[in-house]
């Protein structure tokens, strides 16, 4: 998808068609709405340059909890570091949530800190 949708220069209303074509090829199957879509390819883009394979931690998480670690980390390491302690752990995507926005909240204090 990430390959057609550059060499195409196509926008958001492909995916939309591409959306609906596997939700009519594959009924009653979930994963294919046009969010899913994007978030298949936002993991893509994410985790792609750097691994043929998923990493094993990540791929052990359920898909929220992949989609809510792409939304609110940047780095790879540091979501490969969260997915690993998410496994271990069995945190619940609440938990997930607040444990990413204590670490930063503690990142930006210590950051406020030093200046």
């Amino acid at each position: 998808m990430d390959a057609w949708q550059r060499e195409r220069a196509w926008g958001s209303a492909v995916v939309e068609q591409m959306a609906q074509d596997l939700q009519a090829s594959y009924p009653g199957m979930k994963g294919f709405s046009r969010s899913s879509l994007f978030a298949m390819r936002q993991f893509y883009a994410f985790f792609g340059s750097q691994f043929e394979v998923v990493p094993q931690a990540v791929g052990q998480l359920p898909w929220g909890h992949v989609r809510t670690l792409l939304a609110k980390v940047k780095s790879v390491d540091l979501v490969l570091l969260y997915a690993q302690v998410c496994a271990e752990h069995g945190w619940s995507r609440t938990v997930q949530e607040i444990e990413i926005e204590l670490a930063a909240l503690i990142h930006n204090d210590e950051s406020n800190q030093n200046e």
